[in-house]
């Protein structure tokens, strides 16, 4: 979604309302859209609280959710709660992917 990579997550949201009232489902890959714009907007836990909502929507998070969410944390210099993504991953039964174990080394690497 366009909207959340330029930080408009407000008019993001909005249209994920406006999608609901036409009666159609979000995806994944909306909700991925809504993640990374947090992500992007160095907003960690406002990806969290969508991934929240993707799980009251009775949608899985994914790979793609989580290496974003990883994303996320390490631009707040938060190594810990990014590495610790990769449990919540396994417990998910998500295997985590190259991207998600070489960001969490940068994260480490950066941050010391």
């Amino acid at each position: 979604c366009s909207l959340s990579k330029e930080g408009h997550l407000l008019q993001a949201a909005e249209w994920l309302d406006r999608l609901r009232i036409a009666s159609l489902k979000p995806t994944a890959l909306t909700y991925n859209a809504l993640v990374n714009g947090c992500a992007q907007a160095s907003r960690p836990q406002e990806a969290m609280a969508w991934v929240s909502a993707m799980s009251q929507d009775k949608i899985s998070p994914d790979v793609v959710t989580f290496n974003t969410l990883i994303k996320s944390y390490c631009r707040n210099n938060d190594p810990a709660t990014a590495s610790s993504l990769l449990d919540e991953m396994r417990q998910l039964e998500l295997k985590p992917s190259q991207i998600s174990y070489t960001t969490i080394m940068a994260c480490h690497a950066k941050t010391g």
